[in-house]
């Protein structure tokens, strides 16, 4: 499954794809001192789908909690084949550490990531929970 996924900061788009390198976002990286990135959302946790309505709670309960940090983020869309788009917030500036927190804290079971000049890609997080 492709999935694209897309955002507008400073007036430069980026579509963000699984697999290759993201100048542009190494450049945001650089010019805020960082080194790590994540692609992250709060809906339909544990690859369920829930409602519209739940979704976007849960985005505006990570969106509150990124406001009220100091971390750079934008916010986007997330798109796949055959599942409706998701919004999602490309975050830098974090540790894995902290990339893999954020994605118990909101029940994911995966978090799209990247280094400064690397390859975007998924990190399974396993959860505790029964197979």
């Amino acid at each position: 499954m492709d999935i694209v996924y897309s955002f507008t900061h400073n007036d430069e788009t980026l579509n963000i794809e699984i697999g290759k390198t993201h100048p542009k976002v190494d450049g945001w990286l650089r010019a805020d001192g960082a080194d790590r990135w994540m692609v992250f959302t709060a809906e339909n946790p544990k690859g369920e789908e829930f409602p519209k309505f739940i979704n976007k709670q849960r985005t505006q309960t990570l969106r509150g909690q990124l406001l009220a940090t100091d971390l750079p983020w934008v916010e986007g869309t997330g798109s796949a084949d055959g599942y409706p788009s998701e919004v999602v917030f490309l975050i830098w500036g974090l540790s894995l550490e902290q990339c893999a927190e954020l994605s118990i804290e909101y029940q994911q079971t995966a978090v799209v990531t990247g280094v400064l000049g690397g390859y975007a890609e998924v990190i399974a997080l396993y959860d505790g929970g029964e197979s």
